[in-house]
């Protein structure tokens, strides 16, 4: 078989070739090659090679695998086996430091080891996969403790260093094992399966073996799908932006509100934001996101206000992957621009994180958003590890109190002192400071009696959507 793939791996065209002699399986690949595709040749009866070219992938011996091992399953021939799915890590990292043609060098050495590590299992097959995927499938194996120390084996085989090949690569690899007939009882459903766990666990370290456990490939399996979902829902518009109140410790009225994005995935509810605005980091949308909140947010803020609404300010978070993507300065002027929003009516919360990113870019950002009259607050203050370090120097209007420390409220003498330095700290840097979380009568009256100028959180109001939100806004200003 040979094979067109695309940037992400997946299949584009493959033409297929099944029986013949091996001759006419060389004439058939002498015909490919004057196609511009690169054919390696092999003997071997049931090993695929490969030798990547640009962007094209192609198997040496065009052999049906799959059909081979669906018979050997199926046969009665074994009674049970072991497949396993070596996915290398940072395949695209390597590629991109070491280049094509030392890549493709490295690919094979891998490929080489991994097939010597079968001469002592007979009846054991070989695949390469294309790319950065091996698969193993050894007939007999159903012992877990036996698969074990064997993939465990071919980790080290592959974290072996390279030689002459590639001697400044450092490669690491995870492996699914799959069970037949327990887990799977072809071999279409083995490689889905070993897929979906080695996937999944990527998220949770390298060089390591990943058992399949139902669970963990349904995890997959839904991550999957809710990715797909995400994409069609923040491109056709079916996300929303709630809106919690802000109060103000003085008198008592919302003086602003924060937006947060809330997704009401169809056929399952409401999801956690945490889960998805992660997942939206993971694909590279959050930029795509982060600016779909701005300018809803002020489209409708500005609304409020013609209206006859008394105007508020909207806080927006912003991610530090927004920072590093985009021009926040122009996403924000392009924002204002279109909505007519006034810059006074605009908060833009960042984190210390993206403070740290890039602090010296980080604060000519910020002094142009301010000279712009739009105001800047630091979120989650007092989780990181270096705020009073560079605090003074951070062109801010104010500080957002981390929820961790208003649980304990009133009785933690800790946080009862945290809080204290903090807002004596802020009043001499003339920083307004707000706490979030507030969910108790007895927490709001401990931070007003301190002298905090902000609070939001449960007691004041969860976040709402925009209608339920200008009723309490106008309920609060009559």
């Amino acid at each position: 078989m040979a094979c067109r793939r695309t940037e992400q791996g997946g299949p584009d065209r493959a033409v297929v070739v099944r029986g013949g002699s091996a001759a006419e399986r060389r004439e058939i690949a002498d015909a490919l090659q004057a196609l511009a595709f690169d054919v390696v040749s092999s003997d071997a009866p049931l090993t695929v090679d490969i030798q990547p070219s640009d962007d094209s992938l192609v198997f040496a011996e065009a052999i049906d695998w799959q059909a081979f091992a669906d018979g050997m399953l199926t046969s009665g021939t074994t009674s049970g086996a072991a497949f396993l799915l070596v996915n290398l890590d940072q395949f695209q990292r390597l590629r991109t430091m070491l280049g094509h043609v030392v890549t493709e060098a490295l690919v094979r050495e891998i490929a080489d080891r991994l097939q010597a590590a079968l001469l002592d299992h007979p009846g054991a097959r070989f695949l390469h996969m294309g790319g950065d995927e091996f698969a193993l499938l050894l007939p007999g194996m159903t012992e877990t403790e036996a698969v074990s120390q064997f993939a465990n084996s071919l980790l080290q085989l592959v974290t072996h260093p390279y030689g002459d090949v590639a001697p400044q690569a450092y490669v690491t690899a995870r492996i699914g094992v799959v069970f037949y007939p327990q887990d799977a009882t072809d071999i279409e459903s083995l490689v889905q399966h070993a897929s979906a766990i080695v996937h999944h666990e990527s998220r949770h370290g390298r060089n390591n073996v990943h058992f399949y456990a139902r669970g963990a490939a349904m995890r997959a399996t839904e991550r999957f799908q809710l990715e797909a979902e995400l994409h069609h829902a923040i491109r056709n518009g079916e996300l929303e932006v709630h809106y919690q109140p802000q109060l103000s410790f003085t008198n008592g009225k919302i003086i602003g509100a924060e937006a947060l994005v809330r997704w009401r995935r169809p056929g399952f509810g409401t999801v956690p934001a945490e889960v998805f605005v992660a997942l939206a980091e993971d694909l590279g949308l959050i930029a795509e996101l982060g600016t779909w909140v701005l300018t809803t947010a002020a489209v409708e803020c500005r609304t409020w206000q013609r209206t006859g609404q008394v105007p508020i300010r909207v806080s927006i978070n912003i991610s530090s992957y927004q920072f590093r993507r985009l021009d926040m300065v122009a996403v924000v002027k392009t924002a204002l621009a279109d909505t007519g929003l006034d810059p006074d009516c605009l908060t833009l919360e960042v984190t210390e994180s993206l403070v740290l990113t890039d602090i010296e870019q980080t604060l000519v950002s910020l002094k142009q958003l301010r000279a712009m009259g739009i105001h800047v607050v630091l979120d989650d203050f007092g989780t990181g590890y270096s705020s009073l370090s560079y605090l003074k120097t951070l062109a801010l209007d104010g500080l957002k109190l981390d929820r961790s420390f208003i649980t304990g409220l009133p009785d933690s003498r800790g946080d009862c002192a945290v809080i204290e330095a903090v807002l004596h700290m802020a009043r001499a840097l003339h920083l307004s400071v707000t706490a979030e979380g507030v969910e108790t009568e007895v927490q709001r009256s401990c931070l007003a009696r301190l002298g905090c100028d902000f609070y939001q959180g449960y007691l004041a109001s969860q976040a709402l959507p925009a209608p339920e939100f200008i009723k309490l806004l106008s309920a609060r200003a009559a």
